[in-house]
């Protein structure tokens, strides 16, 4: 799937599960994976493109990720690099957002 196609509902369907960053990590440990918590729909489509919508992550860190894209991968939804901005931190929970238009 790519960023281009993807849409809220597919986002929708996958709540709860992981998305993993795309690293190498020795056999036997499990590679850090950010959590899908929630998929919000933002204004209506126009022009025939896809409704603009948005996604939290969470994940458990000493400090948030910096403002990036990242490399991720999801079982259902493939590989996809993207854009992340931390949002807030509370003691070791870190929340982020991605948001697609």
């Amino acid at each position: 799937m790519s960023l281009a196609t993807v849409t809220a509902e597919d986002f929708e369907q996958n709540v709860g599960s992981d998305f993993k960053f795309r690293v190498e990590v020795p056999e036997g440990v499990q590679a850090p994976a950010l959590k899908l918590v929630s998929v919000r729909r933002v204004g209506v489509a126009v022009d025939g493109r896809r409704q603009p919508f948005s996604i939290l992550f969470e994940e458990d860190r000493a400090s948030p990720l910096p403002q990036s894209i990242y490399p991720l991968a999801h079982d259902g939804l493939g590989d996809l690099d993207i854009f992340i901005v931390p949002l807030s931190q509370v003691g070791v929970r870190c929340t982020y957002e991605a948001v697609f238009t």
